[in-house]
């Protein structure tokens, strides 16, 4: 692969070959042809392409693309894109699966988390004064929850 140092006298050569230069860039580009034997081959090179060209003009590309040609481009674009956005949530939405260690170690996280929850019950009751089994509820409160029960009832 060319140098970007090559591909800059490649281009000013094809520039200087096709009259696209201006006069200030001419004569810096002529005093660099006296010296540099690479752009005077770079110049050869753009005359035999120029020449080329003049000869085939329908080698030519225009620099204008069709408003198909377009259109084409843009809808393989999206369809790309689209391809890669449900692959990527398929890819996300796997469901878990039960074989191999970390499914067993995840099964025994939660039988323990389910031990320590029963234990931290356990130790709840066992702090209740004694006596606190006749618990009365205050009139207030019931009043609430019946005025919240009806409004649900109104609702549905």
């Amino acid at each position: 692969m060319p140098h970007a140092a090559d591909r800059d006298v490649e281009w000013q050569a094809y520039l200087y070959v096709s009259g696209e230069m201006s006069p200030p860039a001419v004569l810096q580009f002529e005093e660099r042809l006296a010296d540099d034997q690479a752009a005077r081959e770079a110049v050869a090179r753009a005359v035999e392409l120029w020449t080329l060209l003049a000869a085939n003009p329908q080698l030519i590309v225009p620099a204008t693309v069709s408003r198909s040609h377009r259109s084409a481009v843009v809808a393989a674009l999206a369809t790309v894109a689209a391809l890669v956005i449900v692959f990527f949530s398929l890819n996300r939405r796997q469901p878990p699966t039960l074989e191999g260690e970390p499914a067993s170690d995840l099964v025994s996280l939660w039988a323990e988390s389910d031990e320590a929850i029963e234990d931290d019950a356990d130790r709840m009751v066992a702090d209740v004064p004694d006596g606190a089994d006749d618990l009365t509820v205050p009139g207030w409160m019931i009043a609430a929850l019946e005025t919240d029960a009806d409004d649900d009832t109104e609702e549905n």
